[in-house]
C-alpha cells in the first residue's frame, strides 16, 4: 500500500483511518463543489435563481443550493426592500424566475395570488406591478375565510414550468361545483 498510494494518503503507524477518510471526504467534496461551480457559473454576484414552486422544489426541501448571499454572517443586514397592497389576504408563498422578458427587457419577477382570485407579476427589484389577472373566486361561510369576505380565490402556490413560457396555465380543468356558490355545509 506504500508505494501506490500518494504521499498525501500514506499511511503510518501514527495515522488512523478515520483520519484517512477525513482527507478524502475533503477531497471529495472539493472536486463536487469544483464540479458544481463550473456547471453553473453565476452571472453576477447578486444573481437570481427561480423560486418556483412551494419550498423551492418538489420535494419540498426549501432549500436554494445556488444561494450565495444569505448566511449567519449577512442575515443581520436583512431588511424590507418593497411592499404592495394587493387588495386581499395572501395565503399562498410567492414564487420568482429570474430573467424573464418583458416590454422593458429582462426582469426577475414575483408572482403572487390574494385570496380574492388576483394574481400579480410583480418586478423584484422594487415591487412594481408587471401585469394582473383576476381568476375569480366563490364563497364560503366558513370563518376561517373572514378577511377575504368569505371568498375563496387562490388559496395553494402554483408551479410554474419555464419550459411552457407561461405561468399558471391550465394543464386540466375539473369542475367541483355546480353553481359558483358551492355548498360547503358537507
Amino acid at each position: 500500500m506504500s508505494s501506490t498510494v500518494p504521499s498525501a494518503f500514506s499511511l503510518t503507524k501514527a495515522t488512523s483511518m478515520s483520519r484517512i477518510r477525513v482527507h478524502v471526504g475533503v477531497l471529495i467534496r472539493a472536486v463536487a463543489i469544483l464540479f458544481y461551480t463550473l456547471a453553473h457559473p453565476a452571472t453576477s454576484a447578486n444573481a437570481q435563481a427561480d423560486w418556483p414552486t412551494f419550498a423551492f422544489d418538489m420535494q419540498r426541501t426549501g432549500f436554494n443550493p445556488r444561494e450565495s448571499i444569505l448566511g449567519p454572517q449577512t442575515v443581520s443586514n436583512l431588511h424590507l426592500l418593497w411592499s404592495v397592497d394587493l387588495g386581499g389576504p395572501v395565503t399562498a408563498q410567492a414564487t420568482l424566475l429570474s430573467n424573464v422578458e418583458t416590454s422593458a427587457g429582462a426582469k426577475a419577477i414575483v408572482y403572487v395570488s390574494t385570496l380574492l382570485g388576483d394574481v400579480f407579476a410583480l418586478n423584484a427589484a422594487d415591487g412594481a406591478v408587471v401585469w394582473h389577472r383576476s381568476l375569480g373566486f366563490v364563497l364560503t361561510p366558513c370563518s376561517d375565510f373572514s378577511a377575504s369576505g368569505y371568498r375563496i380565490g387562490v388559496i395553494g402556490t402554483p408551479s410554474i414550468d419555464r419550459s411552457r413560457k407561461c405561468p399558471f396555465r391550465r394543464i386540466w380543468r375539473r369542475k367541483i361545483a355546480r353553481s359558483r356558490y358551492p355548498d360547503w355545509r358537507g
